[in-house]
């Protein structure tokens, strides 16, 4: 039997119990008024009435100790019902028998066994109580035990001849008894068995009712998202925990939307609003949340008015994200320009480096020597530019993710190239040494050179103007206020 099944039969239990007090303070008021007040039985017989009265107290009090152990609460139930039939029965017997008008009190409990105890079991306590009520009237027919006459029943002038010994009374008035018995058995046991049935379908819903919230609270919470329902006049009708937690209780706290006012316009014209707003708990990152609030319109037919429903979002996270693929959308899209600028300048600076040497290798002998420094600056200058070029190419060039055999030095070469512009306007100087000999490491070329160029920049924009930014290989270097050191390799 299930807790909640336990639960219900120890409260009819005590019910019982506690009924039983009130029924034996009657009976005992009953007994004196009627041999000792009104006569209408022999003063004798109030002593055996108030015998089974005493009984049954002290029954009741064993009882109420055994109801202490619920497991214990539907055999304690059967008892009491059982137990009270053969004690009615003998106070029957001492206040008149059959002939008492009271005979018919044994129905209280089929009623009260229809209504606590299943349906077959309340036929049983119908069928005992009508054969207890057979053997008592066939008792005293028989005489086998004595007929105590109750004046209040018609008797002859004499007292003598009484209806309990008559043969057609008795048959009569059993058939009746039984008759009423299973009447009322059969109308409370299907009333109570209808009400058990709703009960039942009713605690099923109620129960699939709670198993349900509990699934949409522990999703919200999971989902980290808060929900509320307001009515016409925008009372909290129901909110969940997390609600709370993102707007706090007080909504003053909301800094660029005002919620309860979306919620009675969206109530005024029941269309969905999807607002955002900024609330002064700071997120993990530091600065305020940013909430994204759905408001819509709920319709109450039962009620025939509309209420509100607000879900709640944290997005903060998911706008850092937003930014974060904007800036990488960005980056690519200056990696895929820097690419094609160049090939564009690839093209002119090719042909000047060509023609220069050109002119440097065939016609040398007929320029003064200043044209000749010039003609070899542009060719430097050239070839710087096509370096600048090619680290701009291989920069912003999409390639697959693998390590092969790289050297390290050209890595780092090609990225100072891609700096030195921004080191000159700085007015830093990049110096650069490296060993004669160094082994190739397997690595990315393209992804490590990304990495010295943020590092170069960095260091150039933490160096002081006339410092000195240095790369080198090396166990120790020195370093002062102007120079940085910035690559240690082992």
């Amino acid at each position: 039997m299930q807790t909640a099944d336990l639960s219900n039969m120890q409260a009819n239990a005590l019910w019982f119990i506690k009924m039983r007090w009130a029924a034996l303070a009657v009976a005992t008021i009953l007994a004196v008024l009627a041999t000792s007040v009104f006569h209408f039985l022999p003063e004798s017989l109030l002593l055996p009435i108030l015998s089974v009265v005493v009984t049954l107290a002290l029954a009741n009090s064993v009882y109420l100790h055994w109801s202490r152990n619920p497991a214990h609460s539907g055999q304690l139930v059967s008892t009491q019902i059982y137990v009270d039939l053969v004690a009615l029965m003998v106070m029957l017997h001492f206040s008149g028998g059959i002939e008492n008008p009271l005979a018919i009190i044994g129905l209280v409990h089929v009623v009260i066994a229809g209504i606590i105890v299943s349906r077959w079991e309340s036929l049983v306590v119908a069928a005992i109580s009508g054969g207890l009520f057979t053997m008592l009237a066939w008792a005293e027919f028989a005489e086998v035990i004595p007929h105590y006459t109750f004046e209040i029943f018609p008797h002859d002038e004499e007292g003598e001849i009484h209806a309990a010994h008559e043969l057609k009374y008795v048959v009569t008035r059993v058939l009746l008894q039984f008759i009423l018995l299973f009447v009322f058995w059969f109308f409370v046991s299907s009333i109570s068995r209808r009400l058990r049935e709703r009960e039942s379908r009713l605690h099923a819903m109620t129960k699939r009712a709670i198993r349900e919230r509990e699934l949409l609270e522990r999703s919200l919470a999971t989902t980290g998202s808060g929900l509320r329902v307001v009515g016409e006049d925008l009372s909290e009708l129901w909110s969940n925990d997390h609600w709370g937690q993102l707007l706090g209780d007080d909504l003053d706290t909301v800094l660029s939307l005002d919620v309860a006012q979306v919620a009675q316009e969206v109530l005024a014209d029941g269309n969905l609003v999807v607002s955002e707003c900024e609330v002064g708990k700071t997120s993990e990152k530091g600065g305020a949340k940013v909430l994204q609030v759905t408001t819509a319109r709920l319709t109450s037919a039962e009620e025939g008015g509309h209420q509100a429903v607000q879900l709640a979002q944290d997005i903060t996270d998911a706008q850092e994200m937003q930014k974060q693929m904007i800036r990488a959308e960005k980056l690519a899209a200056v990696g895929e320009l820097s690419g094609q600028i160049a090939h564009e300048i690839n093209n002119p600076v090719g042909i000047i480096s060509a023609k220069a040497r050109l002119l440097q290798s065939g016609r040398v002998e007929e320029m003064s020597s200043a044209v000749a420094a010039e003609i070899e600056k542009i060719i430097k200058l050239a070839d710087r530019v096509a370096g600048v070029a090619k680290g701009l190419l291989g920069f912003g060039r999409t390639n697959v993710r693998t390590r092969v055999p790289a050297d390290i030095r050209t890595i780092v070469d090609n990225a100072c190239d891609l700096v030195q512009h921004k080191a000159e306007r700085a007015k830093v100087s990049l110096e650069v040494n490296w060993p004669d000999s160094f082994p190739s490491l397997s690595a990315n070329s393209d992804e490590l050179e990304q990495v010295f160029v943020n590092l170069l920049l960095n260091a150039v924009d933490a160096t002081p103007i006339g410092g000195t930014v240095k790369v080198s290989l090396c166990d120790e270097c020195d370093s002062n206020a102007s120079t940085r050191e910035f690559v240690r390799l082992k």
